[in-house]
Protein backbone atom coordinates (compact mmCIF):
# COMPACT_ATOMS: atom_id res chain seq x y z
CA UNK A 1 0.00 0.00 0.00
CA UNK A 2 1.50 3.50 -1.10
CA UNK A 3 1.52 6.58 1.17
CA UNK A 4 -0.51 7.91 -0.94
CA UNK A 5 -3.39 5.24 -0.19
CA UNK A 6 -2.79 4.76 3.36
CA UNK A 7 -3.40 8.20 4.03
CA UNK A 8 -6.34 8.30 1.51
CA UNK A 9 -7.95 5.29 3.08
CA UNK A 10 -7.30 7.22 7.10
CA UNK A 11 -9.53 10.16 5.34
CA UNK A 12 -11.73 8.19 4.25
CA UNK A 13 -11.98 6.74 7.24
CA UNK A 14 -12.42 9.83 9.62
CA UNK A 15 -14.86 11.53 6.94
CA UNK A 16 -17.14 8.28 7.31
CA UNK A 17 -16.77 7.67 11.21
CA UNK A 18 -17.60 11.79 11.27
CA UNK A 19 -21.61 13.25 11.71
CA UNK A 20 -23.01 15.80 10.13
CA UNK A 21 -25.35 17.87 12.49
CA UNK A 22 -28.14 18.12 9.98
CA UNK A 23 -28.74 14.29 9.92
CA UNK A 24 -29.33 14.54 13.77
CA UNK A 25 -33.16 14.74 14.74
CA UNK A 26 -34.86 15.03 17.88
CA UNK A 27 -38.21 12.94 18.06
CA UNK A 28 -41.15 12.41 20.61
CA UNK A 29 -42.81 9.25 21.24
CA UNK A 30 -46.53 10.23 20.89
CA UNK A 31 -49.56 9.92 24.06
CA UNK A 32 -49.75 6.12 22.85
CA UNK A 33 -46.43 5.28 22.54
CA UNK A 34 -46.97 3.67 19.10
CA UNK A 35 -45.59 7.03 16.89
CA UNK A 36 -42.51 8.43 17.50
CA UNK A 37 -42.73 12.55 15.74
CA UNK A 38 -39.85 14.25 14.41
CA UNK A 39 -40.01 17.82 15.54
CA UNK A 40 -41.14 19.70 12.80
CA UNK A 41 -39.09 22.83 11.46
CA UNK A 42 -36.03 22.38 13.72
CA UNK A 43 -32.60 23.34 12.66
CA UNK A 44 -30.01 23.55 15.86
CA UNK A 45 -29.95 20.83 18.61
CA UNK A 46 -27.62 21.05 21.69
CA UNK A 47 -27.14 17.91 24.24
CA UNK A 48 -26.49 19.17 27.49
CA UNK A 49 -24.80 16.56 30.13
CA UNK A 50 -23.56 18.40 33.15
CA UNK A 51 -21.92 16.83 36.34
CA UNK A 52 -22.72 18.65 39.89
CA UNK A 53 -19.17 18.62 42.08
CA UNK A 54 -18.45 18.18 45.58
CA UNK A 55 -15.53 20.35 47.19
CA UNK A 56 -13.49 17.78 49.50
CA UNK A 57 -10.62 20.32 50.21
CA UNK A 58 -8.94 20.36 53.13
CA UNK A 59 -6.35 22.15 54.83
CA UNK A 60 -3.38 19.95 54.36
CA UNK A 61 -4.68 19.44 50.90
CA UNK A 62 -1.22 18.74 48.87
CA UNK A 63 0.31 21.92 46.96
CA UNK A 64 -3.20 24.18 47.99
CA UNK A 65 -5.19 22.98 45.20
CA UNK A 66 -9.15 22.56 45.86
CA UNK A 67 -9.75 18.81 45.60
CA UNK A 68 -13.59 17.65 43.80
CA UNK A 69 -15.66 14.68 44.13
CA UNK A 70 -18.14 13.64 41.01
CA UNK A 71 -21.89 14.53 42.13
CA UNK A 72 -25.21 13.97 40.64
CA UNK A 73 -25.44 14.26 36.50
CA UNK A 74 -27.86 15.73 34.82
CA UNK A 75 -29.01 16.26 31.57
CA UNK A 76 -31.17 18.48 29.08
CA UNK A 77 -31.59 19.47 25.27
CA UNK A 78 -31.98 22.62 23.75
CA UNK A 79 -33.67 22.71 20.16
CA UNK A 80 -35.14 25.79 17.95
CA UNK A 81 -36.10 25.88 14.16
CA UNK A 82 -39.18 27.11 12.43
CA UNK A 83 -42.41 27.39 14.08
CA UNK A 84 -44.82 24.82 12.92
CA UNK A 85 -47.64 25.25 15.05
CA UNK A 86 -49.83 23.12 13.17
CA UNK A 87 -47.74 19.89 13.09
CA UNK A 88 -48.47 17.01 15.88
CA UNK A 89 -45.60 17.13 17.66
CA UNK A 90 -45.97 20.92 18.33
CA UNK A 91 -49.38 20.11 19.42
CA UNK A 92 -47.40 17.35 22.06
CA UNK A 93 -45.23 19.82 23.04
CA UNK A 94 -47.81 22.17 24.07
CA UNK A 95 -49.78 19.75 25.92
CA UNK A 96 -46.57 18.77 27.66
CA UNK A 97 -45.78 21.83 28.66
CA UNK A 98 -48.78 23.19 29.51
CA UNK A 99 -49.85 19.60 31.37
CA UNK A 100 -46.54 18.85 33.33
CA UNK A 101 -46.48 15.70 31.04
CA UNK A 102 -43.04 13.49 30.64
CA UNK A 103 -42.15 13.04 27.34
CA UNK A 104 -40.03 9.76 25.91
CA UNK A 105 -37.39 11.50 23.43
CA UNK A 106 -35.14 9.97 20.83
CA UNK A 107 -32.04 11.54 19.54
CA UNK A 108 -31.73 9.60 15.72
CA UNK A 109 -29.49 9.91 13.25
CA UNK A 110 -31.56 10.00 9.53
CA UNK A 111 -28.49 9.26 7.54
CA UNK A 112 -27.27 6.04 9.04
CA UNK A 113 -30.77 4.95 10.47
CA UNK A 114 -29.60 4.55 14.00
CA UNK A 115 -30.86 6.07 16.93
CA UNK A 116 -28.39 7.68 19.66
CA UNK A 117 -30.21 8.85 22.73
CA UNK A 118 -32.91 8.12 24.33
CA UNK A 119 -34.96 9.25 27.87
CA UNK A 120 -37.63 11.32 29.96
CA UNK A 121 -38.15 14.58 30.02
CA UNK A 122 -39.87 18.14 31.15
CA UNK A 123 -41.05 20.93 28.67
CA UNK A 124 -38.94 23.53 30.88
CA UNK A 125 -38.62 26.82 28.65
CA UNK A 126 -41.03 26.99 25.46
CA UNK A 127 -40.51 30.69 23.94
CA UNK A 128 -41.79 31.73 19.93
CA UNK A 129 -39.84 34.43 18.72
CA UNK A 130 -41.35 36.69 15.70
CA UNK A 131 -39.47 39.25 14.32
CA UNK A 132 -41.28 41.40 11.83
CA UNK A 133 -38.31 40.68 9.27
CA UNK A 134 -37.98 36.48 9.93
CA UNK A 135 -40.12 33.80 10.09
CA UNK A 136 -41.29 32.73 13.24
CA UNK A 137 -39.04 30.77 15.49
CA UNK A 138 -38.93 28.16 18.62
CA UNK A 139 -37.12 26.96 21.03
CA UNK A 140 -37.56 24.69 23.42
CA UNK A 141 -35.50 22.85 26.35
CA UNK A 142 -36.35 19.51 27.51
CA UNK A 143 -35.21 18.90 30.91
CA UNK A 144 -34.16 14.88 31.87
CA UNK A 145 -35.58 13.11 34.19
CA UNK A 146 -33.26 10.03 35.04
CA UNK A 147 -30.92 8.90 32.80
CA UNK A 148 -30.02 9.73 29.23
CA UNK A 149 -29.88 6.52 27.53
CA UNK A 150 -27.00 6.31 25.36
CA UNK A 151 -29.07 3.67 22.43
CA UNK A 152 -25.61 3.54 20.61
CA UNK A 153 -23.65 1.78 22.75
CA UNK A 154 -25.29 -1.43 21.64
CA UNK A 155 -23.60 -1.39 18.24
CA UNK A 156 -22.83 -5.44 17.61
CA UNK A 157 -21.43 -6.69 14.85
CA UNK A 158 -22.97 -6.82 11.63
CA UNK A 159 -24.64 -10.10 10.00
CA UNK A 160 -22.57 -11.85 7.66
CA UNK A 161 -23.07 -10.67 3.48
CA UNK A 162 -24.21 -12.76 0.73
CA UNK A 163 -21.81 -13.87 -1.38
CA UNK A 164 -21.65 -14.23 -5.02
CA UNK A 165 -18.51 -15.52 -7.51
CA UNK A 166 -18.04 -15.66 -11.18
CA UNK A 167 -15.50 -17.60 -12.85
CA UNK A 168 -13.48 -16.69 -15.78
CA UNK A 169 -9.82 -17.21 -17.57
CA UNK A 170 -7.95 -17.39 -14.51
CA UNK A 171 -9.77 -15.38 -12.30
CA UNK A 172 -13.24 -15.61 -10.14
CA UNK A 173 -14.96 -12.62 -10.01
CA UNK A 174 -16.79 -11.73 -6.37
CA UNK A 175 -19.82 -9.35 -5.05
CA UNK A 176 -20.74 -9.38 -1.74
CA UNK A 177 -24.28 -8.10 -0.70
CA UNK A 178 -24.23 -6.38 2.58
CA UNK A 179 -27.34 -7.51 4.78
CA UNK A 180 -30.61 -5.64 6.81
CA UNK A 181 -28.67 -5.88 9.55
CA UNK A 182 -25.43 -3.90 10.01
CA UNK A 183 -25.22 -3.99 13.78
CA UNK A 184 -25.95 -0.41 14.70
CA UNK A 185 -23.20 1.03 12.95
CA UNK A 186 -21.78 1.28 9.21
CA UNK A 187 -20.11 -1.27 7.35
CA UNK A 188 -16.81 -0.23 7.21
CA UNK A 189 -14.59 -2.67 5.32
CA UNK A 190 -15.04 -5.60 3.87
CA UNK A 191 -12.35 -8.82 3.86
CA UNK A 192 -12.38 -11.17 1.03
CA UNK A 193 -10.69 -15.20 1.31
CA UNK A 194 -10.47 -18.18 -0.72
CA UNK A 195 -8.49 -21.27 -0.78
CA UNK A 196 -8.56 -24.25 -3.15
CA UNK A 197 -11.40 -26.24 -2.15
CA UNK A 198 -9.78 -29.08 -1.03
CA UNK A 199 -7.91 -27.78 1.35
CA UNK A 200 -8.94 -27.34 4.93
CA UNK A 201 -10.46 -24.45 6.80
CA UNK A 202 -7.06 -23.39 8.27
CA UNK A 203 -5.67 -22.48 4.98
CA UNK A 204 -7.62 -19.59 4.05
CA UNK A 205 -5.68 -17.09 2.09
CA UNK A 206 -4.73 -13.68 4.29
CA UNK A 207 -8.08 -11.01 3.83
CA UNK A 208 -7.99 -8.88 0.84
CA UNK A 209 -9.43 -5.86 3.09
CA UNK A 210 -11.29 -2.89 0.98
CA UNK A 211 -13.38 0.04 2.04
CA UNK A 212 -16.99 -0.77 2.36
CA UNK A 213 -18.17 1.24 -0.69
CA UNK A 214 -15.93 -1.31 -2.50
CA UNK A 215 -18.16 -4.55 -2.69
CA UNK A 216 -16.54 -6.96 -5.48
CA UNK A 217 -12.83 -8.23 -5.85
CA UNK A 218 -11.65 -10.38 -8.58
CA UNK A 219 -8.64 -12.98 -7.48
CA UNK A 220 -6.43 -13.62 -10.49
CA UNK A 221 -3.74 -15.86 -11.06
CA UNK A 222 -5.71 -18.94 -10.72
CA UNK A 223 -5.23 -22.21 -11.95
CA UNK A 224 -8.11 -23.32 -14.77
CA UNK A 225 -10.08 -26.54 -14.52
CA UNK A 226 -9.14 -25.87 -10.57
CA UNK A 227 -12.26 -25.80 -8.05
CA UNK A 228 -11.79 -22.73 -5.31
CA UNK A 229 -13.87 -21.78 -2.40
CA UNK A 230 -14.35 -18.02 -0.88
CA UNK A 231 -16.15 -16.17 1.60
CA UNK A 232 -16.43 -12.39 2.78
CA UNK A 233 -16.27 -10.84 6.31
CA UNK A 234 -17.65 -7.64 7.02
CA UNK A 235 -16.44 -4.82 9.81
CA UNK A 236 -18.24 -2.20 11.47
CA UNK A 237 -17.07 -0.80 15.36
CA UNK A 238 -17.98 -3.38 16.93
CA UNK A 239 -15.89 -5.92 14.73
CA UNK A 240 -16.11 -8.51 12.56
CA UNK A 241 -19.04 -10.53 11.41
CA UNK A 242 -19.43 -14.10 10.53
CA UNK A 243 -18.19 -15.46 7.25
CA UNK A 244 -20.90 -15.55 4.62
CA UNK A 245 -21.66 -19.10 3.64
CA UNK A 246 -18.36 -20.57 1.27
CA UNK A 247 -19.22 -20.40 -2.39
CA UNK A 248 -17.12 -22.22 -4.91
CA UNK A 249 -16.38 -21.63 -8.17
CA UNK A 250 -13.54 -23.32 -10.90
CA UNK A 251 -11.79 -20.85 -12.96
CA UNK A 252 -11.96 -21.89 -16.93
CA UNK A 253 -9.99 -21.17 -20.25
CA UNK A 254 -11.90 -19.50 -22.77
CA UNK A 255 -12.73 -21.90 -26.12
CA UNK A 256 -10.92 -21.90 -28.96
Amino acid sequence: MTAETELYDQLTSRLNSATAGKDILLSLWDATGENLLAIAGQQGLTINRDKDTVEVTSKDTQGGWKEYLGGFKEWSIDNDGVYVRSDESHKLLIQAYENDNLLLIKVTNKKTQTDMFGGLAIVTSYPIEAPYDDATTYSITLTGTGALVDLESTVTVPDAPTLTATAGDGQVALTAVLPENNGGADVTKVKFQAKKASDGDDLWSAPVVQNADDLTYSFSDLTNGLEYSFRAILTNEAGDSAASEVVSATPTAPEP
